[in-house]
């Protein structure tokens, strides 16, 4: 497969911890964006049994684990991020406002035990959502996908050693989609170990795609038309 021209490499829905299927009673639902891996899915190594394992099953989206009422509540630790709402917004909106992005969503889910994934304070994985504020292009969404991931990841893993994975998604500009659950523009699904391997003072959207190509535990998807997009292309290119 040519990886110079970005391609829908799967058509099928899955689940993951960011823009799964919600439960029934929480309405419509939508397909994830594409990986950007360039290999055929059989193509793919599996996960093996190693320091940061990917899960058979995947988590639950944020959406569907928040609790109203925080029940999942601060954590309780200093190796675990805050559970409940207002605590995960204080740790995000510093790092993303910047940006042009806020946090909207977020838990701490326990990935240790599929498939029945749940809240939890000392989660060892951490889901977190950010949406557009104003105006936001869509070479932006392309940009902060790596921005997002260089502030996030070596932070979030340096500071919370509970840690084995987290992961990122941008949502749709506001008023774009209005699902009960919208599937996310991007995401990034990393563990600690490949986490890292990369050099985050000195990378770029390029790296995160070849650690997704290369490390069966870290994910990256972007939404197929993003991936037309000449900035993401050049990215693509420089993989090769």
């Amino acid at each position: 497969m040519n990886r110079l021209t970005p391609v829908l490499v799967s058509l099928a829905l899955f689940i993951a911890a960011c823009g799964s299927s919600p439960p029934a009673e929480r309405g419509a639902t939508g397909p994830e964006p594409p990986s950007v891996a360039s290999a055929a899915p059989s193509a793919i190594p599996e996960p093996t049994a190693a320091a940061d394992p990917e899960p058979t099953v995947a988590t639950p989206t944020a959406r569907d684990l928040a609790q109203p009422d925080d029940e999942a509540g601060v954590a309780p630790d200093a190796d675990h991020p805050p559970g409940d709402a207002a605590g995960i917004a204080a740790l995000i909106d510093p790092l993303v406002a910047d940006l042009g992005l806020r946090f909207t969503y977020g838990s701490l889910i326990d990935r240790t035990a599929p498939p029945t994934f749940e809240a939890s304070p000392t989660g060892d994985h951490f889901a977190v959502y950010v949406e557009p504020v104003g105006d936001y292009t869509d070479a932006e969404y392309i940009a902060n996908t790596w921005v997002l991931a260089e502030r996030l990841t070596p932070f979030l893993f340096a500071t919370y050693p509970g840690l084995a994975s987290y992961d990122v998604c941008q949502e749709p500009r506001p008023g774009e989609n209005d699902e009960a659950v919208p599937p996310p523009v991007t995401q990034l699904d990393i563990f600690r170990g490949p986490a890292s391997e990369i050099d985050w003072e000195n990378g770029s959207l390029a790296t995160l795609i070849a650690s997704d190509r290369d490390e069966p535990s870290t994910t990256l998807r972007i939404e197929a038309r993003l991936q037309q997009l000449p900035e993401f292309v050049e990215e693509l290119r420089r993989v090769e």
